[in-house]
């Protein structure tokens, strides 16, 4: 199987700055404000962060805490509300221009969700019809221009762990980095361990038991990693190796359904 990942980084924070940079009836345009920025409310609301800018992350604004936690550490930042309804219609747009290429496309469109901003596209087979994967890419990139803002970064292998590795490794806007199939262990080697969970707390074991890249843990036999980490542990084993352990879900098209009705002609 071959998956291509696309990702662009902070996406929410993207498309809340396009949306406030289009011009207004009047041909003036929003201005952006200076930072730090943090997206998801007002900090007297019920809610979490979604995104936040390098200013408001440097003073430890972090995705899910809370917007008065937020508050707390960043008192003179400026708070955004979420557009949920324009991002979801930005991301099915995407979705639907990617569709044109491949049908295998996994996506969400809730900007609530920590995948936002990652869409994965089934590219097997498809060179006859568009070309060699980086010109397939190129004409993707192409087509996402006019419905998603800043180019993404794109990441080609054969498992979604891979191809989510190389893509959040990839130059952005740049070419994407592919990695040969069959080769996504010997890629996934010099990274780092932490990248194979997303829980702390297996995260700061590895490093406890020096196990500081992928490499590392991929030399361990799966029954050591299980003993010591559980039905985590065989997950860490598998994605060290190489080897697919998330079934690729295809995202529905939104079906439109239209309703006409036959008139008698006139007397």
């Amino acid at each position: 199987m071959r998956l291509l990942h696309l990702l662009w980084p902070h996406l929410p924070l993207r498309l809340a700055r396009s949306r406030m940079e289009i011009p207004s009836g009047d041909g003036t345009f929003g201005s952006w404000p200076p930072g730090p920025i943090i997206l998801g409310g007002q900090p007297w609301t019920d809610g979490t962060v979604v995104d936040a800018d390098p200013l408001a992350r440097a003073l430890g604004v972090r995705r899910g805490i809370p917007l008065g936690s937020a508050h707390r550490l960043a008192p003179e930042a400026t708070f955004l509300d979420l557009a949920p309804d324009a991002d979801r219609d930005a991301v099915e747009a995407a979705c639907e221009r990617l569709a044109v290429f491949s049908p295998g496309i996994a996506a969400t469109s809730d900007v609530a969700d920590p995948s936002f901003g990652r869409i994965a596209v089934h590219v097997d087979g498809l060179a006859r019809l568009w070309g060699i994967e980086e010109t397939l890419m190129a004409r993707m990139a192409a087509a996402l221009a006019p419905v998603l803002p800043g180019p993404p970064r794109a990441g080609i292998a054969g498992t979604a762990f891979a191809a989510s590795v190389a893509a959040a490794h990839a130059e952005e806007g740049g070419p994407p980095l592919l990695v040969a199939p069959g080769d996504d262990e010997r890629f996934l080697e010099p990274y780092p361990a932490r990248l194979l969970t997303r829980d702390a707390d297996v995260r700061a074991r590895l490093a406890r038991f020096g196990l500081r890249t992928i490499g590392a843990v991929a030399e361990l036999p799966r029954s050591a990693l299980v003993a010591r980490f559980g039905d985590e542990g065989a997950l860490l084993h598998a994605r060290a190796r190489g080897e697919e352990i998330e079934r690729f879900r295809p995202r529905s098209a939104p079906e439109r359904m239209a309703l006409g009705i036959s008139l008698e002609p006139p007397a």
